[in-house]
């Protein structure tokens, strides 16, 4: 079973992600903020990383320069999704790999398009 770990400050937006990657078959981890997420990355160790720029008691950008630097966590690939972004911030968390951005609220078909293609699933969403 895939593994993802979501750190958001937000309870709805961690649980409304555990929602619904969970009915995709996922395991879902949740971080409250940075530290959190920090220590769950490591113990945790899933295939994908989603999180907000904006954390608590640990930066992202600390978190993700603690994921660099650990072996086991360098190569688990992150997507950010906060609800705003500019240039600065885009060009800061792109130095240590983070390639997809999204904005709140997020498009979910697109969204999960990112996800399938970085756990290599076919997640989509009932357009019914």
């Amino acid at each position: 079973m895939k593994k993802i770990l979501v750190i958001d400050e937000s309870p709805l937006y961690r649980n409304f992600l555990k929602q619904k990657f969970e009915a995709f078959g996922l395991e879902v981890v949740l971080a409250a903020n940075g530290l959190e997420g920090s220590l769950k990355l490591r113990s945790s160790l899933p295939e994908l990383v989603i999180m907000d720029y904006y954390l608590s008691r640990k930066s992202s950008v600390e978190v993700l320069k603690e994921k660099r630097e650990n072996p086991n966590t360098a190569s688990i690939p992150v997507v950010m999704a906060s609800a705003k972004f500019d240039r600065e911030r885009v060009v800061e968390v792109a130095k240590f790999g983070v390639k997809k951005f999204f904005t709140k609220p997020v498009k979910m078909d697109s969204f999960l398009k990112t996800v399938s293609d970085y756990l290599g699933l076919n997640l989509n969403l009932d357009t019914t």
